[in-house]
């Protein structure tokens, strides 16, 4: 699918922390095909010790505070 095509799909938490909530968000990210979606992953309050996770695949981080 064309990147312009991709489903454009934002995960937001409080943070991405290391709790369980953040976990979770973190394998459904890790689930969606990147060839069809354009994944996002945001912290509301801060991004958090998790966010450094999710680099290695390419998937962007946001604080979503700034």
């Amino acid at each position: 699918m064309p990147a312009d095509e991709r489903i454009r799909v934002l995960h937001l938490a409080c943070e991405l922390g290391l709790g369980g909530t953040e976990r979770a968000l973190q394998h459904l990210v890790e689930g969606l095909d990147p060839s069809c979606f354009d994944v996002r992953a945001a912290g509301f309050a801060r991004l958090g010790a998790r966010a450094a996770l999710f680099a290695p695949r390419g998937e962007e981080t946001v604080n979503a505070r700034r």
